[in-house]
């Protein structure tokens, strides 16, 4: 499969490019920081999950790799989400309880405007808690971005 490029999009390249420094496709930690806050108004917290999510390799760098998948995953609605995701985590030990994540998506409609159905609810919540019956940040912006609720 040599020859193989990934098509990067141009917006995409265009918020990277801001903050790379020395032509290299990778952004420390800091620098990937100050994008989340400054492109898509993060608090710092904030800015700080999506790094820890994103940097898939967990090697401190965030690569254009990593955040073309932040981008393509929810982008501009990053903001939105977390703040729904800490609207319904009572507890802050940083994950929701499956009632409270059930009573919210009961709201929610998909893009074309359909409310959801119980039993996509039901699968959804049911795959997302897995044994540990718990909803952290990372599988509710999965579970989201899953449901197509969200598109970046």
């Amino acid at each position: 499969m040599a020859g193989i490029k990934r098509k990067i999009p141009p917006q995409v390249q265009a918020i990277f490019d801001k903050y790379q420094k020395n032509l290299v496709r990778r952004l420390v930690k800091d620098d990937a920081i100050e994008l989340f806050l400054t492109e898509f108004g993060l608090s710092s917290e904030q800015a700080e999950s999506m790094f820890d999510m994103f940097d898939r390799d967990h090697n401190g760098e965030l690569s254009l790799w990593e955040f073309h998948q932040f981008y393509t995953m929810i982008g501009d609605h990053a903001a939105e989400m977390l703040n729904l995701f800490e609207n319904l985590e009572k507890d802050e030990k940083g994950h929701i309880q499956i009632d409270a994540a059930w009573e919210a998506m009961k709201t929610m409609k998909t893009p074309s405007g359909r409310p959801l159905k119980e039993t996509e609810i039901e699968m959804f919540l049911k795959a997302a808690a897995g044994e540990e019956k718990f909803i952290d940040l990372q599988k509710f912006v999965s579970l989201l971005c899953g449901l197509k609720l969200y598109k970046g």
